[in-house]
């Protein structure tokens, strides 16, 4: 691709995070992207089939990437022994911290800017993994002779949801990273013990 259209490309993006960042998905406009950028809305479309498509580009490496990892820690939750599954979850976070903060922006635009577009759900989709590997582990703790307290799936959910929020008001708060992580573990001990207690893992 010759340099002048990347640079267009590259414009078309920083004015559209501009845009995205300051007034949210749904009340960005493609002509204020066009205007910021330099170019014309039709040059936009020859690279985005639309906003929601441009809004896409900005923030799926990084969306697909934390839910990767994500994914990678609860695929192994079940096989941890329960005295190492906290200790292992808190690094994992922390891990994730470090990236949430290496890809600042894109975080803001996925937790702050996203209603309207295709990833106003994406913490949502979080939550669901994080309900059902809950479910699963509890299940093999019973297996196990751990006297988990009967809890249904809709108490899960919530705290699963409570967590998440808790943990991306970081970003919607722009704390500073160590910051952050310190309030981060916070809620992570603050979690970890009571899922001791539902556990019987006391």
């Amino acid at each position: 691709m010759p340099a002048d259209e990347i640079s267009t490309q590259e414009r078309i993006l920083s004015a559209g995070k501009e845009e995205f960042l300051t007034k949210g998905f749904a009340e960005a406009s493609l002509r204020n992207i066009a205007a910021k950028a330099g170019v014309t809305t039709g040059a936009i479309y020859g690279y985005y089939s639309d906003k929601n498509a441009l809004f896409t580009a900005l923030v799926e490496p990084a969306a697909a990437e934390f839910t990767r990892q994500f994914l990678y820690v609860h695929d192994r939750y079940e096989y941890t022994p329960i005295d190492l599954t906290f200790e292992t979850s808190t690094n994992a976070l922390n891990g994730m911290m470090d990236y949430i903060y290496e890809n600042f922006d894109s975080f803001r635009l996925l937790i702050c800017c996203s209603a309207g577009s295709a990833y106003e759900d994406y913490i949502e989709l979080l939550v669901e993994k994080e309900d059902e590997s809950t479910l699963k582990y509890a299940e093999i703790l019973r297996q196990n002779g751990y006297s988990v307290e009967p809890f249904s799936p809709t108490l899960v959910h919530i705290l699963s949801r409570g967590f998440f929020s808790a943990i991306f008001e970081t970003v919607a708060h722009s704390m500073k990273k160590e910051e952050a992580k310190q309030y981060v573990n916070h809620i992570a001990n603050f979690y970890r013990a009571g899922w001791i207690h539902l556990f019987g893992a006391e």
